[in-house]
């Protein structure tokens, strides 16, 4: 079964007119582009900043209307989902941890914000799950975002997302604020969690090989086309396109 199927998606940011009657300019960020993720598997979404990553990632979580094409989640179309739907299917966790969690609230106020929908009786056991998910003991509730290093953070955003109990989990650059010997971890982390609740996420990165040590498919994006698709071992032991060739040369031996 397939969780995610996007088709031909386009989008263009146009930029109003600038002061003095100084024209705007148009940006192409993403020209028909076709992925999709069956349940369970992991897509890398790879290349360098402005290749239209993040857009796609909009757009599926529908920050972004697309100009052209469709997005749908087991065959059902996007848009058709309501808000509270889609909060259920889709989550995204971000690139910094910190930021997307309130320095003014403790932990246990930020997770029971994401389960507001839910019984109240059911609402600690389901926070404290979340946390046991994601290698974090109970008495983190009551604590502060700041009282928690970067990849401690980044596990409680990790562990905020799943207490949706989305279909499908988008990691947007999630590695980059973190160390490597914490970055190691946390793809461990999302191993686990896709084993354990069978659950298809999206992981965007610039890093061809951290992505193909995760992902079982990986798609190449530049200037917003997409230039490479398929399995992580035909891209990475028969790439096609330069662009992903160069990726690929660039990692240290």
């Amino acid at each position: 079964m397939t969780t995610l199927t996007v088709e031909n998606l386009s989008k263009t940011f146009i930029e109003e007119k600038q002061l003095f009657g100084v024209p705007g300019f148009s940006v192409r960020a993403l020209q028909n582009v076709s992925i999709s993720i069956p349940e369970g598997k992991i897509l890398g979404l790879v290349g360098e900043s402005g290749s239209g990553k993040s857009t796609l990632a909009k757009i599926v979580c529908r920050y972004f209307e697309p100009d052209e094409g469709s997005v749908s989640i087991y065959g059902k179309p996007l848009e058709s989902y309501s808000r509270k739907e889609l909060s259920h299917t889709v989550q995204m966790i971000f690139q910094d941890p910190y930021s997307s969690l309130n320095p003014r609230l403790n932990i246990e106020t930020i997770l029971n914000e994401a389960v507001l929908d839910f019984n109240n009786k059911l609402r600690l056991e389901r926070i404290t799950s979340g946390l046991k998910a994601v290698g974090l003991e109970s008495s983190a509730l009551r604590l502060y975002p700041h009282q928690f290093s970067g990849g401690q953070r980044q596990r409680i955003a990790i562990a905020r997302a799943l207490l949706k109990e989305p279909k499908l989990l988008i990691a947007d650059e999630p590695l980059s604020s973190l160390d490597l010997t914490i970055q190691s971890q946390i793809l461990d982390l999302f191993l686990e969690l896709r084993n354990k609740y069978n659950i298809a996420i999206l992981f965007i990165s610039h890093d061809i090989a951290t992505t193909a040590s995760l992902c079982d498919y990986i798609a190449v994006l530049k200037g917003g086309v997409l230039i490479e698709y398929g399995s992580t071992n035909d891209i990475i032991t028969s790439p096609k396109g330069e662009y992903t060739k160069q990726l690929l040369a660039a990692v240290p031996s």
